[in-house]
């Protein structure tokens, strides 16, 4: 091989793994501190200024957490969303990246959508359900836990309501293992990877807005900062994707996935 090939070779590898990297779905973003008096109540107060946006989805997410809990926040960025959290619940995956065992998922609300989405008509009234459902690898449910003695036995409370017009979900997750072996164990490099799975009306859109048509800037996913709540919208650096949805009729809910790594600010 030539020196003039090796290099053209030598590059092209150089080009194909950059794109790659570029093309990857997991979104990177960093944890914020524990907001005083954090409760996990539905309602997003204690996460002014530290949800990002997520266009593509339709949501906004955050990370809190401190030495004993990570904390996780979910909001509906637009109606449609919105309604499917509240009638689909919402689906967490926690990867702490000490292998296969220690990933754990947990669900709450509604009933979790198939591959490809389903029927309106397959999920639940959009009330705040009674069990939270503890998986494991391959969505086999390893328990039920009753939400009203989950933060006593394990560790972990969630809470998911109608907040102002736009759905919210909310969840404290154990760091270390409970008396009852539930928890994250240990995160490796306190690099968090979290897959987040809802659903979402799927219908054509009526009064959306294109991104050109928009008041927020393109460009990568951002932080979304204080504001009003309840359909106002809020500063922040906007998303990918064609701007802000409208409001969706038609057909039911198609499944809605975000994959995270979150780097954690405490040990």
């Amino acid at each position: 091989m030539t020196t003039h090939t090796y290099l053209r070779t030598y590059l092209l590898v150089v080009f194909v793994a950059a794109a790659l990297a570029g093309c990857s779905s997991t979104k990177e973003m960093s944890s914020d501190a524990v907001s005083p008096n954090m409760q996990i109540d539905g309602k997003a107060d204690e996460w002014e200024g530290k949800l990002y946006i997520f266009k593509d989805q339709g949501l906004l997410a955050g990370v809190q957490d401190d030495s004993a809990n990570v904390y996780v926040c979910l909001e509906g960025l637009d109606p449609a969303t919105s309604r499917g959290m509240m009638r689909g619940g919402v689906t967490i995956w926690f990867d702490p990246g000490s292998g296969d065992s220690s990933i754990v998922g947990v669900h709450y609300g509604g009933r979790r959508l198939p591959p490809g989405g389903g029927n309106e008509e397959e999920l639940f009234h959009p009330m705040a359900p009674s069990e939270i459902q503890v998986l494991h690898k391959g969505n086999v449910v390893a328990m039920e836990v009753p939400s009203v003695s989950s933060e006593r036995e394990y560790g972990l409370k969630v809470a998911l309501r109608d907040s102002g017009g736009a759905a919210v979900f909310e969840m404290k997750m154990p760091r270390k293992l409970t008396s009852t072996g539930f928890g994250l164990a240990r995160v490796v490099d306190r690099k968090l990877s979290l897959e987040i799975e809802t659903a979402k009306g799927r219908a054509e859109r009526v009064g959306s807005k294109s991104e050109s048509e928009s008041d927020e800037p393109g460009g990568e996913e951002g932080r979304r900062g204080g504001g009003m709540r309840g359909g106002g919208r809020r500063g922040g650096l906007g998303g990918r994707g064609g701007g802000e949805r409208g409001e969706n009729r038609g057909s039911g809910p198609e499944s809605v996935s975000l994959s995270l790594r979150v780097r954690l600010m405490s040990e």
